[in-house]
């Protein structure tokens, strides 16, 4: 019979703990994923006026949510002469 012997990475503890706080930070909340998913999906990204009326929140929540996710670098920003989109990294 095949054994199969389960090893750990080099990660400490501590850069282990770090990783699941960041992703849990910038994925742990339902609305948040699904505005990634969102972005993503888009082919030309999305502006925070195209979020908030997607998911029927006010702009101002919108950007709250593509700001921590550009600040975890899940989304980057672009800058057009008409707009600010988000878009997929």
């Amino acid at each position: 019979m095949a054994r199969n012997n389960v090893t750990t990475s080099s990660v400490t503890n501590g850069a282990f703990s770090a990783q699941v706080s960041a992703i849990t930070s910038a994925f742990g909340d339902p609305t948040r994923r699904a505005v990634y998913l969102f972005v993503r999906e888009s082919r030309d990204g999305a502006t925070a006026a195209q979020v908030a009326k997607n998911f029927d929140v006010h702009p101002n929540v919108a950007r709250h949510h593509l700001d921590k996710l550009t600040a975890g670098g899940y989304l980057e920003v672009q800058v057009a002469r008409d707009s600010v989109r988000a878009a997929r990294q």
